[in-house]
C-alpha cells in the first residue's frame, strides 16, 4: 500500500527518500511489524537529513517465495522515473532474500547512483563493485536463513502430524480454535456435505443449501463451491493428520492428499468414516468428473422432468404468458408439454413417499455382496503404497534405473487408481438412504434440501409428463403423468463443480 509523504513538497534542494518495509506474515492483521519498521526508517531519514516523498508497504508478503510484490514493484517503478535518490529499509533482507530480485533491483539503481541506507546494516552502495558484493553475501545468507526456516517448520509440523497434534492456523471447519475439540453442530454439517455429495448432490446445490439455511463459515462469510470442495477434502473430518513435506515431487493439487501422505492418527472420533473420506476424495479427484458452471438447481424438476419427445424440461417463473409457475419442454416446435409447476411437484412428492413408505422400499438400494470388502480393498491400498516407496528406495540405492522406477511407479499407481475407484464405488451411498430407514418419510422428504430432493428422484425413477389431449381442460397432473424405472445417466447435479 504506496502512500506519499507530506513532506514530498520540498525547495527541491533536500536529498529525496523512499521508504521499503515488509512483514512475511502478519498473524494479528494489525500491520504493527511494517509500523515499527517505518518509524524507525523515518529517524533514519531524519538523522541522515534526507525528505521522505512514499512509503511502500508490503504487508504479510514474502520475499522468500518469489511471488510479486505490488508495492516492491511500484516503487522500482519510481525509481526508475527518477523520482527518488534514496532507498530506506530496516534491514536489507526486507528488500531481498532472493539473488535474482537483487540483480534486478541493482539494473535500477545503479546507473542512476541511487544509495540504500539501512536501519540494521548501515548504507550499501550498490554503484560500486564492493557494494554489491557486500549486497549479494547479504543476500545469499537471508536465504539460508529462510531455507533453514523452512525446513525446520517442515519438520516440525511433520512430527506434531504424526504425534495426532494440530498445527496452528485458521480454525478449520468443525473444530474449536484449538483445532483438536470438535463442534458438534458443524460436524453434523461436514457429515451432511459428505453424504450428500456421495449421494449425487452437486457441490452447487450444497453450498446453495448452506446459504439458504444462513450457516457460517468459520470466517462468517458464505458458503462458495470452492469452500465446500475444501472442506469435503480434508482428513482430518476421518481423524487422520496428513502432511506433504516441502520438498514433495507429488502432483497432487494443495490441499489434496493421499494415503501415502497420512502421517498420523488425530485424537479425535472421526466425524466421517476414512473409507467415506476416501470415497469423496476420489470422487472429487475423478479426472472424468466434468464440471458445468452456473447456479444451483432451482426447481424441484428442472432437467429431470420429460417430455414424451425425450427433451427434458425446465422450470420457469410466472412471466407473461405464463400465468403461475410452469415446466415446459425444452424442444421447439409444436407437440411438447408443459404443466403448472405447484401442481406437479405436489404429486411427485405424493408418490415418492408413497413408494418409499412400502415394506420392499430397502430392495432399492440393495448392492450384490460379489467383489472385495473394504478392509480387502484397504489392506490392497496399504500394499501397493508400500511397494511405491520400495521402489524410491530401488532408485536410491542404485538398484534399479530411472527409466525402470518411472516405469514401475506409472504401473504400481495404476493399480491404486483402480482399488480406490472400487473403493469409491463400494462407499457411494443412495441419496433414498435416509427416506428408506425414516420412521416418517414424509417428514425426512420436507426436511431434505432440493439437491437432496433432485438427487433422490434421479435414483428412484424416471418421470415423464404427457400431454392434455385434444379438447381437454383442467387434467389433473396425476393423469398426466408415467414412472419409470431409474436410468444410470449421470446426474447433471453430480457434476456441478
Amino acid at each position: 500500500m504506496t502512500r506519499e509523504d507530506d513532506g514530498a513538497k520540498g525547495d527541491g534542494m533536500d536529498t529525496r527518500a523512499v521508504i521499503y518495509v515488509r512483514i512475511s506474515r502478519d498473524k494479528a492483521g494489525a500491520g504493527l511489524g511494517v509500523a515499527e519498521q517505518e518509524r524507525q526508517c523515518r529517524e533514519l531519514a531524519e538523522r541522515l537529513g534526507y525528505t521522505v516523498i512514499a512509503v511502500y508497504v508490503d504487508n504479510d508478503m514474502s520475499a522468500y517465495t518469489g511471488k510479486p510484490r505490488p508495492d516492491y514493484r511500484r516503487m522500482l517503478r519510481a525509481l526508475s522515473a527518477g523520482k527518488a535518490e534514496r532507498v530506506l529499509a530496516w534491514h536489507t533482507d526486507r528488500l531481498h532474500r532472493s539473488n535474482t530480485e537483487l540483480e534486478d533491483y541493482i539494473k535500477v539503481v545503479e546507473p542512476r547512483g541511487i544509495l540504500t541506507e539501512t536501519v540494521k546494516a548501515g548504507p550499501v552502495d550498490l554503484a560500486t563493485p564492493t557494494g554489491r558484493m557486500v549486497a549479494r553475501q547479504l543476500c545469499a545468507i537471508a536465504r539460508y536463513e529462510s531455507e533453514h526456516r523452512a525446513e525446520r517448520v517442515s519438520l516440525a509440523r511433520e512430527r506434531q502430524a504424526r504425534q495426532g497434534k494440530y498445527g496452528g492456523g485458521k480454525r478449520p471447519y468443525g473444530f474449536e480454535a484449538d483445532g483438536v475439540t470438535v463442534i458438534a453442530d458443524e460436524a453434523r454439517e461436514i457429515a451432511r456435505m459428505a453424504h450428500a455429495f456421495l449421494s449425487g448432490v452437486g457441490l452447487h446445490s450444497i453450498a446453495a443449501d448452506l446459504r439458504a439455511r444462513e450457516v457460517p463459515t468459520t470466517d462468517g462469510r458464505r458458503w462458495q463451491t470452492s469452500t465446500v470442495r475444501a472442506v469435503l477434502l480434508r482428513p482430518r473430518n476421518a481423524a487422520l493428520m496428513a502432511h506433504r513435506p516441502k520438498n514433495s515431487t507429488s502432483k497432487r493439487p494443495r490441499g489434496v492428499y493421499g494415503d501415502d501422505e497420512i502421517v498420523g492418527v488425530a485424537p479425535w472420533d472421526p466425524i466421517i468414516s476414512p473409507d467415506t473420506w476416501r470415497a469423496v476424495v476420489a470422487k472429487l479427484t475423478d479426472p472424468n468428473r466434468t464440471t458445468t458452471p452456473g447456479p444451483a438447481p432451482a426447481w424441484l424438476g428442472s432437467g429431470i422432468y420429460r417430455c414424451p419427445c425425450g427433451g427434458v424440461m425446465r422450470g420457469s417463473n410466472a412471466t407473461g404468458n405464463n400465468r403461475y409457475p410452469t415446466y415446459r419442454c425444452q424442444e421447439r416446435g409444436k407437440g411438447h408439454v408443459r404443466i403448472a409447476a405447484g401442481d406437479i411437484d405436489a404429486y411427485v412428492r405424493l408418490v415418492v413417499i408413497e413408494r418409499l413408505s412400502r415394506a420392499d422400499a430397502a430392495e432399492l438400494i440393495s448392492k450384490p455382496s460379489s467383489g472385495p470388502t473394504l478392509a480387502e480393498l484397504n489392506a490392497q491400498l496399504a500394499v501397493h503404497h508400500q511397494r511405491l516407496q520400495e521402489i524410491a528406495d530401488d532408485r536410491e540405492a542404485d538398484r534399479i534405473t530411472r527409466a525402470q522406477a518411472i516405469r514401475q511407479t506409472e504401473q504400481r499407481r495404476a493399480k491404486i487408481a483402480k482399488v480406490e475407484e472400487q473403493i469409491a464405488a463400494a462407499t457411494d451411498t443412495s441419496p433414498l438412504v435416509p427416506l428408506i430407514n425414516a420412521d416418517d418419510v414424509a417428514r425426512v422428504w420436507d426436511g431434505f434440501t432440493l439437491g437432496e430432493k433432485r438427487a433422490a428422484l434421479r435414483a428412484l425413477m424416471t418421470i415423464t409428463i404427457q400431454p392434455v389431449g385434444s379438447g381437454r381442460r383442467n387434467v389433473p397432473a396425476s393423469a398426466r403423468v408415467t414412472f419409470g424405472r431409474p436410468t444410470p445417466t449421470p446426474s447433471p447435479d453430480t457434476q456441478a463443480a
